[in-house]
């Protein structure tokens, strides 16, 4: 096995670690998620669950391809961070963790920046605004793009770069046809060898399922939509209005325009925040080699296929014409994944799309939910509220201050949220535990609330501001 597909394999809690927790077991709710999270995390193991339990790099936007926003390494409090780059603003960018270290973000003016130990590495001109990179098992980064044409037009492509030590070298890159475009970030299945990337795309045809090789041809083209659906609508000039207020603090400096841009700051912000896919396998519910990849594009049904990659087929699964305009990307758990559709965070069956159980949040939910490595514990973000529910039913809140969409981070110790004014840490009961603080030197605490956190592999967090900053708190 390379090196690359040992550091995405799923860990097995060691002995010593849940040994240490369960003298630390208490009654209250902290306590025992803990535990469960170790319990749960080996049995899915023991049962080859796939994507039930959390991946040991955060290679992607939430983590991996599931969605599920959590990796399984112990934390601390993000009080004072290490140290901060300016990188540029990220926007809708998450950082991605390479297995070296290496930290990648894209920026709203078209740069992939690489930072490492606190140094950028890497700082390599693209074009247009960039989504969250996407770091395959074959060591290559995926990046999508978005573009202003003038004129209501817009463009997009997929970029494919190899990192080396101070550049990358480009592999190729692929514009999408009908003058596509997407804000969504590139999610990625399959080994070194033969894998594929999955995206969302907006065209003139409608709304699409690009599915691509590794070698960049475009393998498969689903319809997904032509006409958006009605309903419990939230548009996307509502959107931009909490894009505007999350930039300015609630100013009214940069407005959102009429082509749904943000003007101001060091970019432009273009469009808004389109779902990522979320893709399956394992536990007993897909076959080998066909994982089910759930699409939410937004203003179209939620809908689900399962991919043959042998055959180059996408078997459509089931469709909701019911659903409601999503902004948040579905997420993948054993049998089953939650989505925030309108003001409701929902649960369905993963092979049939039947309906488990729905939570009436009272809140549009923008943001991506996490999910505690597989159980049935989801940590979510709607407006000013980060609300804990199980089973359907809330049973902990935290208010902010201010309105965030950035989703949340979970380790095996905290829930991690960035907004305008601060990066939060909480308890799992959803109990402050820290705000950020200054640290010696550098700029002041996180103004963040668009991209979301991330959890590095020795414990590290990492956040990007929309002033252009990227830092890490230590572990």
């Amino acid at each position: 096995m390379s090196s690359e597909e040992q550091g995405l394999a799923h860990p097995r809690p060691q002995p010593q670690e849940e040994a240490q927790l369960s003298r630390k077991l208490r009654v209250s709710a902290q306590a025992k998620t803990r535990r469960l999270v170790l319990l749960g995390c080996t049995a899915v193991l023991l049962s080859l669950a796939t994507t039930s339990c959390t991946s040991t790099l955060w290679t992607e936007f939430h983590a991996s391809g599931s969605n599920q926003g959590a990796l399984g390494v112990h934390t601390s409090p993000a009080e004072r961070y290490r140290w901060a780059v300016n990188v540029g603003p990220a926007f809708y960018s998450s950082p991605a963790v390479a297995p070296d270290g290496t930290v990648y973000i894209g920026t709203g003016n078209g740069e992939l920046v690489g930072v490492q130990s606190g140094n950028i590495r890497i700082r390599d001109k693209l074009t247009g605004q960039l989504s969250s990179p996407a770091l395959g098992p074959d060591g290559r980064l995926y990046v999508a793009m978005i573009a202003d044409l003038g004129g209501s037009q817009y463009s997009g492509a997929l970029f494919s770069l190899t990192p080396l030590a101070t550049t990358t070298s480009m592999n190729w890159w692929k514009a999408f046809p009908d003058n596509g475009y997407t804000t969504a970030s590139p999610k990625i299945w399959g080994s070194p060898q033969e894998l594929n990337i999955f995206l969302p795309v907006h065209s003139s045809r409608g709304q699409e399922l690009f599915i691509f090789d590794r070698q960049g041809n475009i393998v498969h083209r689903e319809g997904l939509c032509q006409e958006l659906i009605g309903g419990e609508s939230f548009s996307w000039e509502d959107f931009g209005k909490v894009v505007v207020g999350i930039l300015t603090a609630g100013l009214s400096a940069i407005g959102w325009g009429p082509e749904f841009q943000v003007k101001g700051l060091d970019a432009t912000l273009t469009g808004p925040r389109h779902p990522s896919v979320a893709i399956s396998e394992g536990h007993g519910t897909t076959e080998p080699g066909k994982p089910i990849i759930i699409v939410a594009p937004n203003g179209c049904p939620l809908q689900a296929f399962e991919w043959s990659a042998g055959e180059g087929k996408l078997n459509r699964l089931w469709t909701h014409q019911d659903s409601a305009d999503t902004y948040s990307s579905p997420v993948a758990l054993a049998g089953e994944f939650i989505i925030g559709e309108g003001k409701h965070l929902k649960s369905y069956e993963l092979k049939t799309g039947k309906e488990l159980w729905d939570y009436d949040v009272g809140t549009e939910v923008l943001a991506t939910p996490a999910v505690f490595f597989g159980l049935p514990t989801v940590y979510m973000v709607a407006g000013k509220h980060v609300d804990r529910v199980e089973d359907g039913k809330r049973v902990a809140r935290y208010d902010l201050p201010e309105e965030t969409l950035a989703s949340p981070a979970l380790s095996w110790d905290y829930v991690y949220i960035s907004a305008p004014s601060s990066l939060y840490t909480l308890t799992f009961d959803l109990v402050l535990k820290a705000r950020d603080g200054r640290s010696l030197s550098g700029p002041p605490p996180i103004k963040g609330g668009l991209s979301s956190p991330a959890v590095g592999s020795d414990g590290q967090i990492y956040a990007a501001t929309t002033d252009g900053w990227l830092v890490e708190f230590p572990r």
